[in-house]
C-alpha cells in the first residue's frame, strides 16, 4: 500500500475525518458530561499550523487495520476547558502542570476510543487506540507528507474552539485507501454487506415539472455556495501564505447561501456525500433582494 497522498485526493480521507470526528466527540462529551460539538473545516498536506504558546498535544497512537502515531493539537484554554470539566478545582487561567497534562490524557481516552471505532466501522476491520501521552506542544515540524484536519466548534464554553489532527503519511494514505474501498465495495452474493456500509438511500420522489420547459430548461447556471466572506486590505492579501487562517463572517452552525449566478436561490446547511462537501436546501428565497 503507498505511503504517499495526494494533494488532490482527500475524498476517503475527508469522509474518515468527519465520521471520526462525530464519534470522537460523542464519545467525550459522554464521558466528561460537557457539551461538544465539531466539524472538519480543513484538510491540508505539509500545511501544519505552528504551535501557539500554551498548545497542547495529545499523542494517539493507532494499530490494528491502520498502525501508526496521530495527533491532536488543543488550545491551552480549550484543553484547560475539557480538564476543568472532570477536575472543577482546576483554576483555567493557570498553566497545564503535569498534573493537569496527565489528567487530559486520561480524559482523552474517550475521545480517542471514538476515534478508532469510526475507523473499525468505515474500514471493516479493528482498529484500536494504544496509550495516549499529553504534553505542551513545541514541535512546529512533523514529518514531511503530514495531513493536519482542522475541525472548528465548541467544547463546554469554549465556543471558538479549534482542534488540528495531525496524521503521518502512512496512516494517512492507508485510511484513505481503506475507507474508500471499504465505502464503495459491493458484497458478492455469498458474502453479506458488511454493517458498516449503509444502505442506499430510497430515490427522491421526482417533484412536478415547473412551467415551461424546452430550451428554457437546457439553460445553464453557474450554482455557487458562498460559506461567508471577509474584508481584507490588499496589504493583508499580500501578507499572506500557505499555512495563513483567514476568519471568515459565518459562525460555526450558521446557514450558508446558494447563489445561481450571484443571485441567493437558497439557504442550507454544508453536508458530506461519500466523502464529497454537499449542499442540504433547508428554504428557498423566492423574494429578490429590497422586497
Amino acid at each position: 500500500m503507498t505511503t504517499e497522498l495526494n494533494r488532490q485526493d482527500t475524498t476517503g480521507l475527508a469522509a474518515a475525518a468527519a465520521a471520526a470526528i462525530t464519534a470522537a466527540t460523542s464519545s467525550l462529551s459522554d464521558a466528561i458530561g460537557v457539551p461538544i460539538a465539531l466539524q472538519p473545516a480543513a484538510i491540508a498536506v505539509d500545511a501544519i499550523p505552528s504551535p501557539g504558546a500554551g498548545d497542547v498535544s495529545v499523542e494517539i497512537p493507532l494499530a490494528g487495520a491502520v498502525s501508526g502515531m496521530t495527533r491532536a493539537i488543543f488550545d491551552g484554554a480549550v484543553a484547560g476547558a475539557i480538564v476543568t470539566a472532570v477536575k472543577p478545582d482546576h483554576n483555567d487561567d493557570a498553566p497545564l502542570d503535569e498534573e493537569a497534562l496527565a489528567t487530559l490524557a486520561k480524559v482523552m481516552t474517550h475521545f480517542a476510543t471514538g476515534v478508532a471505532a469510526a475507523l473499525s466501522d468505515g474500514l471493516g476491520e479493528p482498529v484500536s487506540a494504544g496509550q495516549l501521552a499529553a504534553s505542551l506542544q513545541r514541535d512546529p515540524n512533523p514529518n514531511s507528507g503530514t495531513v493536519a484536519v482542522t475541525y472548528i466548534g465548541s467544547i463546554a464554553e469554549a465556543d471558538d474552539a479549534e482542534v488540528c489532527w495531525l496524521i503521518e503519511a502512512p496512516v494517512a494514505a492507508a485510511i484513505r485507501e481503506s475507507w474508500e474501498v471499504a465505502t464503495v465495495a459491493e458484497p458478492t452474493a455469498s458474502e453479506p454487506a458488511p454493517a458498516s456500509v449503509a444502505p442506499p438511500a430510497p430515490s427522491p420522489v421526482a417533484p412536478p415539472p415547473l412551467p415551461g420547459g424546452g430550451v428554457i430548461d437546457a439553460v445553464e447556471l453557474d450554482i455557487a455556495v458562498e460559506l461567508g466572506n471577509v474584508a481584507m486590505t490588499i496589504g493583508e492579501l499580500l501578507h499572506m501564505g500557505e499555512g495563513s487562517v483567514v476568519t471568515l463572517t459565518q459562525a460555526v452552525g450558521d446557514k450558508v447561501i446558494m447563489l445561481a449566478n450571484g443571485t441567493a436561490v437558497a439557504s442550507g446547511e454544508v453536508v458530506v456525500v461519500d466523502g464529497t462537501l454537499g449542499f442540504r436546501v433547508t428554504d428557498l428565497i423566492t423574494e429578490a433582494p429590497g422586497d
